[in-house]
């Protein structure tokens, strides 16, 4: 079985508001190939196995960090990111993104 990273969209209770069908193990998986630990901080700390959440004044360096990576990959994984970064966009103040791990 593929490893899945969920994304979904709560509020300040935990309450789901949206959810992504998008997958971040694909991404993840794009990091290890071009040294995260040091480029890309933020991201390379999404817990692949357990939850981490990012509230609505970190998202921001998130999705810078996805707009710098999305220069060093392929078109479709180009895509990809840029359904990640649109759907990152959608938080408002005292919401949440959580991302899932396997």
């Amino acid at each position: 079985m593929a490893q899945h990273i969920g994304c979904r969209l709560e509020d300040k209770n935990g309450k789901l508001i949206k959810d992504s069908e998008l997958n971040f193990a694909l991404i993840k998986k794009i990091l290890w190939d071009v040294d995260a630990k040091k480029r890309y901080k933020w991201l390379h700390a999404i817990d692949e196995y357990g939850d981490t959440v990012f509230n609505s004044l970190q998202i921001p360096i998130v999705v810078a960090e996805l707009e710098k990576l999305k220069n060093e990959v392929s078109q479709d994984t180009q895509n990809l990111i840029y359904q990640f970064i649109e759907f990152l966009k959608t938080i408002s103040v005292h919401e949440y993104i959580k991302f899932n791990g396997d």
